[in-house]
């Protein structure tokens, strides 16, 4: 080759180096203003941009931060938000750090492979006296008892019976507690469990203590109890709350405890009750709200129809479920039941008497079979007819009535309550009903006409209720 060929390669050469070199050097001038050619920060070109517009185009990418909910043991919950304590996320000084810290005769290295770009984390701020004071003010510390205050006692109420009250457990440490608080807020994490984070502490306890919880389990085990009466269409409990009051206890209120350590019931206090639950839920002889045929709300008061509770037998059940600890359901023993099912336990079939109009209703399932006028009792011999709900006791063909001024044959005879009852009367050559009753009335029995009473009395069944009123 020619020397002057090789000198010219060589000044073309040269030109090139030289031309790369000044293009390479005048990148790095042109962008000393802003992020070399090529740069990348947390995934966006910054290429010739200013520190304060990367800032900005960085700003979408802050965290999501919704606050922090605080769970206490008891299910309530408290919540610090972002906007309480002023949170900011600021890009601009990591964004100004990354900047001074480029050189700008490297730029070339941003455009190898192995460039991964830059990666920074936002500067996070808030005000951490709103926060202290937000923490301070949680109902979480209002019924934190002073320890030197705190007891263990045993209470009663109506529907538990006996409850501990232990104050010395589950204690929230108000030292820790404010602490994690802060450390979970600042690691901007959604949920603090204060129980399962161990916020909460047992104090120790005292041998008075120990022994108030010994009794606590004596007494939980006593009124360990509980019978569902089923009583009609009423569901009656019978339950700790109840039955914590039958604990029996010495002049100095002191529980007194068997050879085995178990509380002892209260007789006396079982009978009592009993007696009170019986009378309330027994029908027999009460009082009813009865709508009559004319459409009037009268008071039937007395007689002898209704469920009677056996206290006797509900009493030994009572004592027997307790001992062995029972939970069941139960229908009471009745030592008399002669009730149907329905309103005020009458039903829907009864024998309705009326004796200010004079008139005898039947009814089978609400409707009307039969009506007639009747004779009641002679007001003005003082005979009047019994008032009350009553039963019918029985039925006879072809009887001698006798009392101590009167001998009357019937032929149909429907026995309502002792020498009371409801049957034909010929003698009275079907005069009936109006106000025959108050100077020529019966003795006490409903008189009522031949061909209704018999009618009546080849329906009527034993056991169906009889209402008689004025």
């Amino acid at each position: 080759m020619k020397r002057s060929v090789k000198i010219g390669l060589g000044i073309s050469f040269g030109i090139i180096f030289l031309s790369v070199i000044g293009l390479y050097l005048g990148l790095a001038y042109y962008y000393k203003n802003g992020f070399s050619y090529g740069t990348k920060i947390n995934g966006i070109s910054c290429t010739g941009k200013t520190p304060e517009q990367v800032a900005v185009d960085l700003a979408y990418q802050a965290p999501t931060y919704e606050g922090l909910r605080i769970l206490s043991k008891d299910g309530k919950e408290y919540k610090i938000t972002p906007d309480d304590v002023d949170l900011k996320y600021d890009f601009e000084k990591p964004v100004e750090d990354a900047y001074l810290n480029q050189n700008a005769m490297f730029w070339g290295m941003n455009l190898l492979p192995s460039y991964q770009g830059i990666n920074i984390e936002p500067d996070v701020s808030y005000d951490k006296d709103k926060l202290y004071e937000i923490v301070s003010k949680l109902d979480l510390w209002k019924e934190n008892i002073p320890k030197d205050k705190r007891k263990v006692e045993i209470k009663q109420n109506n529907n538990d019976g006996f409850v501990l009250v232990n104050q010395k457990t589950d204690i929230l440490n108000e030292i820790s507690t404010p602490n994690l608080v802060y450390e979970f807020f600042d690691n901007n994490e959604s949920v603090l469990d204060l129980a399962k984070a161990g916020c909460y502490e047992d104090l120790p306890l005292t041998k008075v203590d120990e022994a108030t919880i010994d009794l606590f389990d004596k007494l939980k085990s006593f009124q360990d109890c509980s019978i569902e009466y089923h009583i009609g269409d009423e569901v009656v409990n019978i339950g700790p709350g109840a039955i914590a009051t039958f604990a029996l206890i010495d002049e100095n209120g002191d529980y007194i405890l068997d050879d085995n350590g178990n509380i002892q019931p209260d007789t006396e206090k079982i009978n009592v009750f009993m007696d009170a639950f019986t009378k309330k839920y027994s029908t027999y002889g009460s009082n009813r709200v009865f709508k009559t045929t004319e459409g009037r709300n009268v008071i039937v008061e007395g007689g002898t129809y209704g469920k009677l509770i056996d206290q006797e037998e509900e009493t030994n059940f009572l004592l027997d479920a307790m001992s062995r600890h029972l939970h069941t359901v139960r229908t009471p023993m009745y030592s008399q039941d002669n009730t149907f099912k329905g309103a005020e336990d009458i039903g829907n079939t009864y024998i309705e008497i009326d004796m200010t109009t004079q008139h005898l209703y039947y009814y089978v399932d609400g409707a009307l079979i039969l009506d007639s006028d009747i004779v009641t009792g002679n007001l003005r011999l003082g005979h009047g007819t019994i008032t009350g709900t009553y039963s019918v006791l029985d039925k006879a063909r072809n009887v001698t009535l006798r009392g101590r001024d009167y001998e009357s044959f019937v032929k149909f005879w429907i026995h309502v309550h002792r020498g009371i009852g409801i049957h034909d009367a010929s003698w009275r050559h079907g005069k009936f009903g109006g106000e025959i009753y108050k100077t020529n009335g019966s003795h006490g029995c409903v008189n009522t006409r031949h061909d209704e009473v018999k009618q009546l009395w080849e329906l009527v069944e034993i056991g169906t209720p009889v209402v008689l009123f004025y």
